[in-house]
C-alpha cells in the first residue's frame, strides 16, 4: 500500500509540474499570441483566448471580457497594443502597419465622398501640398519672389510698393503675401506680370 500511495504522489507531482510548465509557456492575458514573424507562444493562459486581429497580430483576450470596443478612428490593434481589439458597430479594425490598426467606418469609400468632405480635403490639400514658386518680373532689373498655395495665377499688378511686402492676388478665396527684394523701387506704370506654375 505504501508503494501505491508513493506512486500516486509522484504521479500527481509530475503532472502538476507538466501543467505548470505548459501554462507558463503560453501568453498571458492581453499578450501577443500570433502574427507574421511572431516567434513566441501561440497559446493563451487559461481564461483567455487567442483572437486574430490582422495578419501581423493576434492577442490573448479574456473569455469573460465585456469591456467596450474601440470607438470610431481609435486604435484597435498592433504590436504592444493593450486595448480593445474589437470596434463599435458600423466600423471595422483595419491594419495600418505592424504597430497600428484603427477602427474605420465600414461604409467609407475614398472615391465617393460627400461634397463637404471633398471641399474640406481640397482645402487641406491646397494649403499643404499645392505649393508653387511664383516669380514676378518686369522690365526693371529687380524681381520679387514668393511662395504661394494658389495652384496657378495670371494677373497684373500696377501700384507702387514702398514697404517690404504687400498682400495681393485674391483668387478663389486665397490670398498670398509677396515680398519685395528691392523696397526702394516702385512698380512701373506698365505693371508687373504675375504668373504662377
Amino acid at each position: 500500500m505504501l508503494t501505491q500511495s508513493l506512486f500516486l504522489t509522484v504521479l500527481t507531482l509530475a503532472l502538476s509540474l507538466v501543467s505548470k510548465t505548459s501554462a507558463s509557456q503560453c501568453s498571458p492575458r492581453y499578450g501577443t499570441c500570433g502574427g507574421i514573424y511572431y516567434d513566441g507562444p501561440t497559446c493563451c493562459v487559461v481564461g483567455s483566448s487567442c483572437i486574430y486581429s490582422n495578419p501581423w497580430y493576434s492577442q490573448c483576450i479574456p473569455v469573460d471580457y465585456t469591456g467596450p470596443c474601440a470607438k470610431l478612428y481609435q486604435q484597435c490593434g498592433g504590436i504592444n497594443y493593450n486595448g480593445p481589439t474589437c470596434c463599435e458597430p458600423g466600423s471595422e479594425c483595419i491594419y495600418n502597419g505592424p504597430y497600428y490598426s484603427q477602427c474605420i467606418p465600414v461604409d467609407i469609400d475614398p472615391s465617393s465622398s460627400s461634397s463637404s468632405a471633398a471641399s474640406s480635403t481640397t482645402s487641406t490639400t491646397s494649403s499643404s501640398s499645392l505649393v508653387s514658386s511664383t516669380t514676378l518680373t518686369s522690365s526693371s532689373p529687380s524681381a520679387v519672389s514668393s511662395t504661394t498655395s494658389i495652384p496657378s495665377i495670371s494677373s497684373t499688378i500696377s501700384s507702387s510698393v514702398s514697404t517690404s511686402s504687400f498682400t495681393s492676388l485674391s483668387s478663389s478665396g486665397f490670398s498670398t503675401v509677396l515680398s519685395s527684394t528691392n523696397t526702394t523701387s516702385a512698380l512701373p506704370s506698365s505693371g508687373w506680370n504675375v504668373t504662377g506654375y
